[in-house]
């Protein structure tokens, strides 16, 4: 049994940054509550670990890195509506309207439905996790001319998480974002592309602690974000068109303050917490008319992302004011990605598109996958 308090900080078990500062938190607390002086007393060195598992916000964290990756899936869906890789993230891999999109000078309705998995892994001092992004878009291009035109959507998203290595603990998130975006067309073919969108969450988490009875949340999230690309075609040929693309998007995740129910001496309040993704990428993107009416064709995307937000902290954090207090990190997907994508697009009567495609990432600490499907309507 654990007796001495005084050695629970340094006890060989907690291996990990996230471990160690609940352990310490617990042991201040000791000699005024009774209820944690009672759990230290208690627990057995081979239930420590797990109780200091049970006390800390890691996942609070880690869920941050999981509402970038859903804004930015939005994002995506709208830059990419005229290639249909309809995909996430690492995937705004914005495929542009040059390698032969709708015309600009029609009005336009469209909607994009995808899906991407994805999963972080484990650190030395963070757990890994699973995710899963679902999001629903519907958008109109509302004002249009020969050679630009801009538009509003709006989304119906939905994100879970789970799995968590270091806890049994699942998010579950339904929200709506809204968003307008823009599209010109210059000299030599250049086209700039733009996006400013604001979206709102609702969280319901659920730990399962093995130390107490569970202890449940509700809480809300807040986006903020802005994206620009621009291209411009450099080779068209009946064999294949290519096009190379500069983007820069910047997202900012604002998650509110709550205080668990249940969960007995574990319970939490965590403070508000926010976090942040700077994007720049670079890309090639790929078009192939697969018959001679030019209805049919294959879209193929190659991207590297950079994200400078990831690249200056390698993790984001979360505050806790009541149970186990203390700042605690969790694990986001790096610094670096690399994405590849593909997609068949089939115009048919005359207004009509239809597209679909999938695509995978790789991040520095993690991959996704996902896919997406595409209709578009001109008059």
């Amino acid at each position: 049994m654990t007796k001495d308090l005084n050695n629970i900080t340094t006890h060989s078990s907690l291996t990990t940054r996230n471990q160690q500062v609940a352990a310490q938190s617990l042991v201040n607390q000791a000699p005024t509550n009774t209820a944690v002086n009672s759990q230290l007393n208690t627990v057995t060195n081979a239930q420590l670990a797990q109780l200091t598992n049970d006390s800390h916000a890691e996942p609070v964290a880690s869920h941050l890195t999981v509402g970038l990756e859903q804004a930015e899936m939005i994002i995506n869906s709208v830059f990419m509506r005229n290639v249909e890789f309809g995909l996430s993230e690492g995937q705004e891999s914005f495929a542009p309207n040059f390698l032969g999109g709708d015309s600009a000078s029609n009005q336009n309705v469209w909607a994009d439905v995808s899906r991407v998995d994805g999963s972080i892994d484990a650190s030395t001092n963070e757990a890994g996790f699973e995710y899963d992004l679902t999001q629903m878009t519907l958008g109109a291009n509302l004002l249009s001319t020969r050679d630009s035109y801009a538009g509003v959507y709006f989304s119906v998203v939905d994100q879970t998480m789970d799995e968590h290595d270091a806890q049994s603990i699942s998010f579950y998130t339904s929200g709506y974002h809204f968003e307008a975006y823009w599209s010109g067309r210059f000299e030599n073919q250049i086209e700039l592309d733009g996006v400013i969108g604001y979206g709102m969450n609702e969280t319901d988490s659920v730990r399962s602690l093995t130390t107490a009875p569970k202890a449940e949340a509700t809480f809300d999230s807040d986006f903020v974000y802005v994206a620009l690309q621009v291209a411009k075609p450099i080779y068209n040929s009946e064999l294949v068109n290519i096009a190379p693309f500069a983007s820069i998007s910047h997202v900012r995740a604002s998650q509110n303050a709550y205080s668990e129910t249940g969960g007995a001496a574990l319970a939490m309040s965590v403070d508000k917490s926010d976090a942040e993704s700077s994007l720049m990428g670079l890309g090639l993107a790929f078009e192939k008319y697969l018959d001679d009416h030019e209805g049919l064709s294959a879209n193929a995307i190659l991207r590297y992302d950079r994200d400078l937000s990831a690249d200056k902290s390698g993790d984001h954090s979360v505050t806790v004011t009541s149970g186990a207090t203390g700042t605690y990190t969790g694990q986001n997907r790096g610094a670096n990605t690399w994405i590849g994508g593909l997609a068949l697009r089939y115009h048919f009567a005359e207004q009509h598109a239809l597209g679909g495609g999938v695509s995978y990432s790789k991040f520095d600490n993690g991959d996704e996958h996902g896919f997406g499907l595409n209709y578009s309507y001109q008059f």
